[in-house]
Parts: structure tokens; C-alpha cells; sequence
């Protein structure tokens, strides 16, 4: 793998339309996690439950991060002479 560039992943902007989705989804299955819990099910239904909720509370933590993250990359500075990435930027201006 010397000498072989490997890809920069670049962000793809975020459609509001796709957090809406999965965030209805993260709230369904948390409330379908939660609701045996709530409902003092016995203790096969709870345990069926428990990754429902977790996941659930995964998907919602990724739509948080995603509502949150910017829909550009933030831009490089013109002069970045002193950072120790100057001979890329250099290479990759050219």
C-alpha cells in the first residue's frame, strides 16, 4: 500500500425528509422497547424489549448527530503553511 493515495470521504449533505424517517423510527422503537417496562410485562416480554430500546435510542442519537452536523465541509485556509498536512494541501491545490 505504499505509495497508493487512499480516498478522502467527503459528507454528503443530509435531507430533512431522511432524519424525519428515522427519527419517527427511533421514536417507535423505543416506545415498542419501553412500553413492557411501563406495563410490568413479564420477563421474556422485557427482554424481547431491551434491544428494541436500545436501538431505538441509537437511531435517535444518530439523527441528533446528524441534524447537527453542517451541510458543507468547512473550508481550508489559504494559508496553511504552518500545519504539518502544507506539502498536501500544496499537492492537492495543483
Amino acid at each position: 500500500m505504499d505509495g497508493m493515495r487512499q480516498p478522502v470521504p467527503t459528507p454528503q449533505p443530509v435531507t430533512r425528509g431522511a432524519l424525519f424517517v428515522l427519527g419517527a423510527l427511533a421514536v417507535l422503537l423505543a416506545g415498542a422497547g419501553l412500553l413492557p417496562w411501563l406495563a410490568g410485562g413479564s420477563a421474556a416480554a422485557r427482554g424481547f424489549a431491551t434491544p428494541l430500546l436500545l436501538v431505538g435510542l441509537f437511531a435517535g442519537y444518530a439523527v441528533l448527530r446528524a441534524a447537527r452536523t453542517p451541510a458543507t465541509p468547512p473550508q481550508r485556509a489559504a494559508g496553511c503553511a504552518g500545519c504539518q498536512c502544507a506539502a498536501r494541501c500544496q499537492r492537492e491545490a495543483q
